[in-house]
């Protein structure tokens, strides 16, 4: 099995989105597993956003996370040719901003910043971009599988810090991403995510 990681800076826009699919196209005879970062600058905008909140800079805040969700949507609507598929991933990405963009409300009220928050917040980005990934990937005709990595990335509650439970995440592998690559689907999936038991 090979394991690629990918940083932000591979799927800073369509073009290197496209870049990547042609690489993983090329490798698709191999059993495959991608993990996936946000795209270049997304992690530090996400916790720029959330310190802005603490502070009671909500507007600043909002206007951070609003140019963030513009660079996704331009991003799926460079990529994807189908509309259909298009306005399902815009719905869904504009849903999670608006999730974000009440979460940092309750921040700025409460002028505090936990760090199970700030993990909340700044996770958002791979899980996106390993969305749009899949369907790109999909519409281009690969076998693919989108796995969530809170299914196996099994962690302690040291949020910020959380330290890996290697064990229970070897029989999640077993369980949740080995069935797909024995098929022949390319998985994708998300690094800096992952879920207490």
């Amino acid at each position: 099995m090979i394991v690629m990681k990918l940083g932000g800076t591979s799927i800073e826009d369509a073009h290197l989105f496209n870049n990547v699919i042609d690489i993983l196209n090329r490798e698709a005879r191999r059993p495959l597993v991608v993990v996936l970062s946000a795209i270049a600058g997304a992690t530090n905008l996400l916790i720029n956003a959330a310190h802005l909140a603490r502070d009671g800079k909500f507007e600043e805040a909002k206007s951070s996370l609003n140019q963030l969700l513009e660079r996704h949507v331009l991003i799926l609507e460079n990529l994807l040719d189908k509309r259909a598929t298009i306005q399902d991933l815009i719905f869904e990405i504009r849903r999670r901003f608006e999730e974000l963009k009440n979460l940092c409300y309750g921040i700025s009220i409460l002028g505090e910043l936990s760090n199970r928050s700030l993990d909340m917040i700044t996770s958002v980005g791979e899980d996106l971009s390993s969305k749009i990934l899949t369907e790109a990937m999909k519409e281009r005709g690969l076998s693919i599988e989108y796995v969530d990595a809170r299914m196996f990335m099994l962690t302690d509650d040291n949020f910020t810090h959380a330290t890996p439970l290697f064990d229970l995440i070897e029989e999640k592998v077993r369980t949740t991403l080995l069935p797909h690559t024995q098929e022949r689907r390319i998985v994708v999936t998300q690094g800096f995510l992952g879920a207490t038991t």
